[in-house]
């Protein structure tokens, strides 16, 4: 499930058939009271790994897969890779770009790409250990160039400055 930090429009992956909702993505913009099927056109036929909705734009909603990032901009109807293909694990929209952390040659790596021009800014990682990658990612909305990341063993990272420099937070998640 993800909402619209200001758009508020939520969308939810049903996996299990119920009394409101068949199987597969819908989204609400009025509070949930009535859902729509998101078609998924233009998706790969892998899976899903994170599914974000725009913070402001109340029909954009975004997917990860292991093949990139896929943007819809009519609320999940029609999607187009957004990002070049790459093995992604997460991402987040920020109000004019997408960061996403993507492995790869076994690395994590860490990207802002812009949503009106595309270009690809590669941002410092923290050290990490061998084989832990990225599987969250946040940042604040009133400063995009503050990230929190979260890796598969637990550990929280924050950067006040884009990742020119990371403060561990928490390891194996103990703060």
């Amino acid at each position: 499930m993800t909402v619209g930090y200001k758009s508020h429009t939520i969308y939810v992956v049903n996996q299990e058939e119920n009394e409101t909702l068949g199987r597969g993505v819908f989204y609400s913009k009025d509070d949930g009271k009535t859902w729509s099927p998101s078609q998924l056109n233009g998706l790969p036929q892998t899976a899903a790994r994170t599914i974000v909705a725009h913070p402001t734009d109340e029909n954009m909603v975004g997917i990860s897969t292991a093949e990139g990032v896929f943007i819809s901009r009519d609320n999940g109807n029609t999607f187009e890779r957004f990002t070049r293909k790459i093995d992604t694990t997460t991402f987040m929209f920020q109000e004019k770009s997408v960061v996403f952390a993507a492995v790869e040659n076994d690395q994590s790596i860490l990207i802002k790409q812009s949503l009106d021009t595309k270009h690809e800014e590669v941002l410092a990682v923290p050290p990490l250990d061998e084989k832990d990658h990225i599987m969250y990612i946040t940042s604040n909305p009133a400063n995009d160039k503050e990230i929190v990341i979260v890796t598969m063993n637990g550990d929280i990272f924050m950067t006040k400055n884009n990742g020119e420099s990371w403060t561990k937070l928490a390891a194996k998640g103990k703060i």
